[in-house]
């Protein structure tokens, strides 16, 4: 393990809040001086496994799957090995911060029996990787919901949508307490972005032993 790498794994439903957390990590972990100046960052549409290929929605096969999270997994140990092949030095200069949104909890989720996955996860903890689930309570689902949809969505059909937007959310976090690789969940109720990115580099930065599990307001 080096300790010149370190990487998250963005994690959550649509409407959780991710693509506005990523934004907000990218600007906090710019603008530490003592940051890594190597970044690697990767969208979804690089991870997961429901993909629009051509303008249609193609669902990945588990084979194809694990193929894909596989090689993304061996860029990141390409680079790592030529970092540690260069000697030691300062991590600002030399080090390697990496992000995948959607990734190993999304092969989980769709692929409850996949025997792969273990390999998968191993590999990540070996490059220093922390997983956070990015949660939305109860009482906010149904107006994030009611505003992704432009108001299509109402009544009956809202409360159904957040009764099981939820009971997903839920199926998520099962996965996250089978994985091996350490998270936190974070509620986003608040739509506080910038504090929400600065919690998740001082998670990067701090040990935390595999599952445990930090409530982030």
């Amino acid at each position: 393990m080096s300790s010149l790498i370190s990487g998250v794994v963005l994690e959550g439903l649509s409407t959780a809040g991710k693509t506005s957390v990523l934004k907000s990590i990218k600007q906090v972990q710019s603008l530490d001086t003592e940051a890594e100046r190597s970044v690697v960052i990767l969208g979804e549409h690089y991870s997961q496994q429901l993909q629009v290929i051509h303008g249609k929605e193609v669902s990945l096969s588990v084979s194809a799957h694990t193929k894909l999270l596989k090689e993304r997994i061996e860029g990141i140990e390409t680079l790592n090995s030529w970092a540690k092949e260069l000697g030691p030095h300062r991590k600002s200069s030399r080090g390697l911060f990496y992000l995948f949104e959607r990734f190993h909890l999304n092969h989980r989720m769709s692929y409850p029996t996949s025997g792969s996955i273990g390999e998968i996860e191993e590999r990540l903890i070996k490059l220093n990787c922390k997983c956070v689930i990015l949660t939305v309570s109860v009482n906010f689902i149904e107006s994030r919901l009611a505003h992704r949809s432009n108001g299509l969505l109402f009544g009956t059909d809202l409360r159904d949508a957040a009764a099981g937007w939820m009971e997903k959310q839920e199926r998520l976090l099962e996965c996250a307490r089978l994985s091996n690789v350490p998270y936190i969940k974070l509620r986003t109720d608040g739509m506080e972005w910038q504090d929400y990115a600065t919690k998740i580099m001082e998670f990067c930065v701090n040990s935390f032993v595999p599952n445990e599990t930090l409530e982030c307001r």
